[in-house]
């Protein structure tokens, strides 16, 4: 019984550290989503770019940085789980919240 312990130890860190991996990786499809939400945050907004002014990704978010006619948007992407679910991003007048 000792040993299937061991193994399913080892197979729930396995998979924690590759979906660390993968959520800290820089994805087009985030991105594509930080963009549709990054104007919702006030009316009347237009980004200045395609592509973000900064991109910061950590084993639980991803955040993105745009330029605006409004300011600076800085977009922060989550799963539903930590490490399993769907993405979905909130936007933020200003500097990067604080986690």
């Amino acid at each position: 019984m000792k040993r299937w312990v061991g193994w399913i130890l080892l197979a729930i860190s396995l998979y924690l550290a590759f979906e660390g991996y993968r959520n800290s990786q820089q994805w087009p499809a985030t991105e594509e989503l930080a963009r549709g939400v990054a104007c919702d945050v006030t009316g009347g907004c237009v980004l200045n770019t395609q592509s973000p002014r900064e991109v910061r990704t950590d084993v639980t978010q991803r955040r993105y940085a745009w330029g605006s006619n409004k300011g600076p948007l800085h977009v922060v992407c989550r799963r539903e789980f930590i490490f399993a679910g769907e993405w979905s991003c909130v936007p933020h007048l200003g500097g990067f919240p604080e986690p």
